[in-house]
């Protein structure tokens, strides 16, 4: 029984000391590396100037018919979300969410959140 336990425990810490560090997604590890704060209220075009490159999507997301984050999406489920609290170049309210992405990348940073699959890993909300 004290061996089980003390396999237990050394698997716990293995698992922890991983979750800590890096992860074997280089897309990841790029995302986490950037410096979110060096591009806080300024323009989404220019963080999304150092991200890495071989996004597979880019879109706008809302709630209630509003805008409120441009999500950047690259394989194996790992994506970032930009998102935006003030507009000063796009309407940010359509009833069709229908919203225009060049206009978007203009608006100002307001915070940053990075995914991979079901897990956050930076920004996560507080639920």
């Amino acid at each position: 029984m004290k061996r089980y336990i003390f396999i237990l425990f050394i698997s716990v810490s293995l698992v922890s000391i991983k979750a800590n560090g890096q992860t074997q997604d280089t897309t990841l590890n790029q995302l986490l590396a950037i410096n979110k704060s060096n591009y806080h209220n300024r323009p989404l075009d220019s963080i999304i100037a150092v991200l890495p490159t071989g996004y597979t999507k880019m879109k706008i997301y809302g709630i209630r018919n509003t805008a409120r984050m441009l999500l950047v999406g690259y394989p194996n489920k790992v994506w970032i979300e930009l998102h935006v609290r003030q507009f000063n170049y796009m309407n940010p309210v359509d009833p069709n969410n229908v919203w225009n992405i060049a206009q978007m990348r203009l608006e100002n940073l307001h915070s940053v959140t990075v995914y991979k699959g079901v897990n956050c890993y930076e920004g996560c909300p507080n639920y």
